[in-house]
């Protein structure tokens, strides 16, 4: 699942990101979350909006942390990490929803959600680039998603709090992903369990930021 390839995949970006200014692609997507706007947006459009906002957020909170081979490798990893949050809270808002909803109306909410959030983020980073270019990467998310899906939902608790590094618990497999792309040295125990934990204490104040429950209780509403 985590293995180089030649294809357009958002875990796979090295050849399509040569030359790009992180700066600019940034200044893109700010500035598509900024196009949804109160009161007319729906509430699952301003989840698509939060959900967006928590990974890109979470994302440049780790920058600092990358360890890459040069200043593309920077850039493809964070990158690689913002689509790793995506991908995140994503499998967090079905797995609420097939709880608070019932699986025919979680259903409807991961279809209406994924095009809130998927191909306006893509436009957003890589808007300029050639259609079939952006064809690609939305197919490969949408390949990595699924695969995500399968991934964490066999995740049968969040965290385990007895073994926060267990990968058996969803934060901790998600935080182990995200060490790997940061570069994240294991052989150094204490940075690497200091920035695991981060990951992890990243993804728990962003879930309480988005309460997905009391959020997704209100799309169900509106179906």
């Amino acid at each position: 699942m985590y293995e180089q390839s030649d294809e357009i995949s958002p875990r796979s970006l090295h050849s399509y990101l040569r030359g790009e200014r992180e700066c600019h692609s940034i200044a893109l997507m700010r500035s598509w979350l900024s196009t949804f706007r109160e009161p007319e947006s729906s509430v699952l459009e301003d989840l698509a909006r939060r959900i967006a906002h928590a990974a890109l957020s979470d994302a440049d909170a780790l920058k600092s942390t990358i360890r890459p081979n040069d200043d593309n490798e920077h850039t493809k990893r964070w990158f690689e990490i913002v689509f790793e949050f995506l991908y995140l809270y994503m499998h967090l808002t079905n797995r609420v929803a097939d709880a608070e909803l019932g699986q025919e109306r979680r259903c409807k909410v991961q279809h209406q959600l994924y095009p809130l959030i998927v191909r306006p983020t893509i436009e957003s980073i890589f808007g300029h680039w050639p259609q079939n270019l952006k064809d690609g990467i939305e197919s490969d998310f949408s390949k990595y998603l699924n695969s995500s899906e399968i991934e964490y939902g066999d995740c049968k608790q969040l965290l385990d709090r007895d073994n926060p590094l267990s990968e058996d618990a969803l934060f901790s497999k998600f935080a182990g992903i995200v060490c790997d792309l940061l570069g994240a040295d294991k052989n150094n125990f204490t940075a690497y369990a200091g920035t695991f934990m981060r990951v992890i204490d990243l993804v728990l104040d962003s879930c309480n930021k988005l309460k997905l429950r009391e959020t997704l209780r209100e799309v169900g509403k509106e179906l």
